[in-house]
């Protein structure tokens, strides 16, 4: 009969009930998830996004050249380039595409007779546009034909120096 009256103090031996296992790995993950919400809330109010980005407003470059009686334009960036057009004086505009390439060479425009002006725009691949002229100079003989009567066919050739 001693042993139904027999109490023991202090912690029972043996495994410990689920109950209380499971409410402690609760209250754990519970505290993890209070601090990575601090840890978030604190980097987001830390780190102003305005002040962190940069803003690159770099535009081509473009450079004039000659070769003989031909234009070189020579266009060149950090980023892409997406399009040039180009025209000479106010004549049809021409629209050569960039591949997004760094670095672009227009070799084979031949220059008109007379003094010619060049106009270039290059667009890169964010938008930015950048604009140039540049005047050239026809250097070699120029020879224009036309039929001046149609009956005869008579034709007149004149070169820059208006010799017939």
């Amino acid at each position: 009969m001693n042993q139904i009256l027999y109490t023991t103090e202090g912690k029972p031996k043996g495994p410990l009930p689920i109950k209380t296992i499971v409410k402690f790995f609760a209250f754990c993950i519970i505290g993890l998830g209070a601090i990575f919400i601090g840890e978030g809330t604190y980097s987001l109010i830390s780190n102003d996004s305005s002040k962190n980005t940069i803003v690159d407003n770099t535009v081509p470059v473009i450079e004039f050249a000659k070769d003989g009686n031909n234009a070189v334009v020579s266009i060149k960036h950090n980023k892409g380039i997406y399009v040039i057009k180009y025209k000479w004086n106010d004549g049809e505009e021409t629209i050569v595409r960039g591949n997004s390439k760094n670095e672009f060479v227009i070799s084979d425009l031949n220059i008109p007779a007379g003094t010619s002006t060049l106009n270039v725009t290059a667009i890169d691949d964010n938008n930015k546009s950048a604009s140039s002229s540049f005047e050239y100079t026809y250097d070699g003989i120029a020879i224009e034909l036309s039929i001046v009567n149609n009956s005869d066919i008579k034709i007149i050739a004149s070169d820059t120096t208006r010799y017939s």
